[in-house]
């Protein structure tokens, strides 16, 4: 099974990752975004360059083994809606969980640029790094 990112708009009508934590298991290791907010695209334009508009934080311990998420498809022209994937890092055979920080880059059709890295809850603002959790596997 494969574990889907969705990008909304929050509760602020600003991009947001829903949801915000996945956990990866053996048996579902592919990671999918997809854009479902009108008028928001994948910034191609952003700090890594053109098709990498989700990056896995150079900062994560252990580091991220998996594949790097990449576009599917052709450059579309205007907004770039591409879903994005990526395989997961392989089963933690450890006793703790893992849990790996990444940021996703979008823009809007008048050119805003935007870094989804967190969400807002609908109880109260409190604000959550997106992040990736790789469970201890029997």
């Amino acid at each position: 099974m494969v574990q889907h990112v969705f990008i909304v708009p929050g509760l602020d009508g600003k991009p947001a990752a829903q949801p915000y934590l996945l956990n990866i298991w053996r048996d579902d290791q592919t990671i999918t975004w997809k854009i479902n907010m009108p008028g928001i695209g994948w910034n191609n334009n952003g700090p890594n360059g053109p098709n990498a508009a989700i990056v896995l934080s150079a900062q994560n311990s252990p580091p991220w083994e998996g594949s790097t998420p990449a576009p599917v498809g052709m450059m579309p022209i205007g907004l770039d809606t591409r879903l994005y994937t990526a395989a997961g890092p392989g089963a933690n055979n450890g006793e703790q969980n893992v849990m790996f920080n990444y940021d996703m880059y979008v823009v809007d059709a008048d050119g805003h640029e935007m870094r989804v890295n967190s969400h807002l809850t609908e109880d109260v603002a409190e604000v959550i790094d997106p992040e990736i959790g790789n469970q201890p596997q029997p």
